[in-house]
């Protein structure tokens, strides 16, 4: 069972006109705070990442939530996805 995941991509609802520099962050389930995998990764305007990210040492089998969110964004607006190990 996978006990790792990577971030390729996040889908745009309406695509920038230039790279994005975005925060990423996991939690377990029940966890109550998140950890930090970057806060300065580029996100093309495609959606994709300049480099994946990859999150590797967790539990099989468990249900991690991934938070993310553009730096350049004030008030923060989260964007909040569950992956399933």
């Amino acid at each position: 069972m996978a006990t790792e995941f990577t971030l390729t991509a996040i889908d745009y609802a309406n695509a920038p006109s230039s790279l994005q520099v975005w925060t990423f962050e996991y939690k377990l389930w029940n966890a109550t705070s998140y950890t930090l995998i970057s806060n300065s990764a580029s996100v093309n305007t495609d959606g994709t990442l300049g480099t994946p990210l990859n999150v590797s040492g967790l539990t099989a089998g468990q249900l991690y939530y991934v938070r993310a969110y553009p730096n350049c964004s004030s008030p923060v607006d989260y964007f909040i996805q569950q992956v399933q190990l």
